[in-house]
């Protein structure tokens, strides 16, 4: 399954997956390549926060889908 990670500022990053590997995985490889820290960020599917032990097919992703991720406002 192809996905689609968007930030704030619109930049995407494209992940391949396999439907029933955990969304970690995505997770941790976004914020290495972004040089991010995994506690400072949030990621969204359809609104809905996602957390590192869901997979693809818990969340009734689809090949394209979009997954938006945030960063933690601090202060």
């Amino acid at each position: 399954i192809r996905l689609t990670v968007v930030d704030q500022e619109g930049i995407e990053i494209f992940f391949t997956l396999k439907r029933r590997t955990r969304l970690g995985k995505l997770m941790s490889a976004y914020c290495q390549r972004q040089g991010l820290a995994t506690q400072g960020v949030r990621f969204l599917f359809d609104g809905e926060r996602l957390n590192a032990y869901h997979t693809p097919v818990e969340m009734d992703m689809e090949d394209g889908d979009i997954i938006d991720v945030m960063r933690e406002q601090l202060g």
